[in-house]
């Protein structure tokens, strides 16, 4: 038997007229913007932040440059 998940998702307008309480962990996605929210299991969508992609972590050391007539 296959398994399907689906996401909840909906326009931007629908999740701010609905403001539904998503489970914690549980995406909402607007579909005409991409944007995304993640449930906590109390807070209303309205209150919800976006997801964020977060900062870039720290650049690595220059790597040595390869002379490819060796």
């Amino acid at each position: 038997m296959a398994n399907r998940i689906q996401l909840r998702r909906d326009t931007a307008a629908q999740w701010a007229s609905i403001n539904p309480v998503l489970a914690q962990g549980e995406p909402g996605i607007e579909t005409n913007t991409g944007k995304q929210k993640f449930g906590d299991g109390v807070t209303a969508w309205n209150l919800l932040s976006y997801a964020s992609k977060g900062d870039t972590g720290a650049q690595g050391a220059p790597g040595v440059a390869h002379d490819a007539s060796v």
